[in-house]
């Protein structure tokens, strides 16, 4: 996605709309990611993401969304 919209960006043409969302969907999990490290980095933190995840439905990266969210 990154290099879609670089090349796009360079040569000063316009994103389409599927390029458009795919490149915010991507910036959105890129800073979400910030939010997950230290939830992994911290020990024993794994045990609250349960209920960080009850309060923040969408702390997650799209790529942990499922299809009921």
């Amino acid at each position: 996605a990154w290099r879609i919209g670089q090349e796009k960006v360079l040569k000063k043409k316009r994103l389409t709309r599927s390029e458009r969302l795919q490149l915010s969907r991507t910036t959105m999990d890129f800073l979400k990611l910030g939010n997950l490290i230290p939830i992994i980095v911290i020990p024993a933190a794994e045990f609250a993401l349960p209920f960080i995840l009850k309060l923040w439905p969408g702390f997650l990266p799209s790529t942990y969304a499922t299809t009921e969210q």
